[in-house]
């Protein structure tokens, strides 16, 4: 059978089976998009389940999905995936050139691609700014650009979090942006557009609009996001328990409501109070700490080869220096580092040098990578205002 026949076929079945429970499993209306061309849609990204809830709104057709690399190094389910949907892969944090040229490929063939242009799902509820790349490509392609946003999916299945809570989502079309009116239009106007019509705030939307997000164990696994204590600042002490977050170190305890609120509400109302904080005090160096910044033990050390290989190099604590990472007998330099990012709620993946590396836990084991990311980021920033400074 002709693969684009077998895709057609396969995504068909897919939308027959599945679209009745995910509307229920979400409390999910989905508005149906009856653009009927080639597309590329852009849509913010709040949930592990957006492909599947973008794709209840494009029933008609197969939608490519552009998809972290991880996807493709997972056996059986990477076969069947590629076999039936062919998701178009992406490394984070290196060159898109190769995904850039295969989505082009896709719209010359007549094909729709979805590209959740933030790169990660939310952490704390708000849409991150896009980078340019996306507004590139939607100037380049030809094709009409649809801008898609979901409401309520933070609550309802948080990346950081075990299990969906049933509370109220939507998902639909923002705008369509006809061939004809993108060439009329600069790329910093597409970029400017594609920002307003993703974005979303979980927590304007819920002062607006409260909703109950009901469900067992909700603030379980929310040590992956938060990494710093209000109260004694110590890094690596914060667990979610239950419905509880509570530090092991001076014993803060907060309530993680229905309404993605804190209980008290003091020191932070909410995740995004409590995450811009700790952002901020990690970039003062404001919390307590040595000559070792943080460290965290048991994470394995793999290098990401070729062909979606994989070489497992060491398994020991990684250890963040002012300005390195360790690991066993592995030391990279941050100014070695040319970018950085995070997989899933605790998978942390790099560029050093030619190479690429991913560093994480065994699945029972959550810690919070956004630490080593956050440091990476504001040394790097650091580096660029210091060199500013002397020319």
């Amino acid at each position: 059978m002709d693969k684009r026949k077998r895709h057609r076929r396969a995504w068909r079945l897919a939308y027959t089976l599945l679209h009745r429970h995910l509307e229920k499993k979400f409390n999910l209306t989905s508005d149906i998009c009856d653009y009927d061309g080639p597309c590329l849609i852009v849509s913010n990204h709040v949930t592990n389940w957006d492909p599947v809830l973008v794709g209840l709104s494009f029933p008609k057709k197969p939608t490519y999905f552009v998809a972290s690399e991880h996807l493709f190094r997972m056996g059986l389910k990477t076969k069947l995936l590629n076999r039936y949907f062919e998701p178009i892969p992406r490394s984070k944090g290196s060159s898109a050139v190769d995904t850039v040229l295969k989505c082009l490929r896709h719209f010359k063939a007549g094909d729709s691609v979805c590209i959740f242009a933030e790169g990660d799902s939310t952490w704390n509820g708000l849409t991150d700014e896009i980078v340019p790349s996306t507004a590139n490509l939607a100037k380049s392609s030809r094709v009409a650009l649809i801008t898609y946003r979901f409401e309520g999916g933070h609550l309802s299945n948080p990346r950081w979090g075990k299990g969906i809570r049933t509370g109220k989502m939507h998902g639909g079309v923002v705008n369509i942006y006809p061939p004809e009116v993108l060439k009329t239009m600069s790329v910093d106007e597409i970029l400017g557009a594609i920002n307003r019509d993703i974005y979303e705030n979980a927590w304007e939307r819920q002062k607006s609009d409260p909703v109950a997000f009901k469900g067992k164990n909700r603030a379980v696994r929310m040590e992956s996001a938060l990494f710093l204590c209000p109260e004694c600042k110590r890094i690596g002490t914060i667990k979610g328990h239950g419905n509880e977050v509570i530090c092991s170190s001076c014993g803060h305890k907060v309530t993680y409501t229905e309404y993605g609120t804190y209980e008290p509400k003091s020191p932070f109302e909410n995740i995004y109070e409590w995450d811009m904080w700790q952002k901020e005090c990690l970039k003062k160096g404001d919390y307590v700490h040595g000559e070792t910044l943080f460290d965290d033990r048991n994470v394995k050390l793999t290098e990401v080869l070729g062909g979606h290989k994989t070489k497992k190099i060491t398994k020991d604590t990684l250890t963040q220096y002012s300005d390195k990472l360790k690991i066993g007998e592995n030391e990279f330099l941050l100014k070695d580092i040319s970018s950085m990012s995070i997989i899933q709620a605790s998978i942390l993946v790099f560029t050093c040098g030619s190479k690429y590396y991913e560093l994480r836990t065994d699945k029972k084991q959550f810690i919070n990578m956004r630490k080593y990311l956050f440091h990476w980021q504001n040394y790097n920033e650091e580096l660029k205002n210091s060199s500013e400074g002397e020319v």
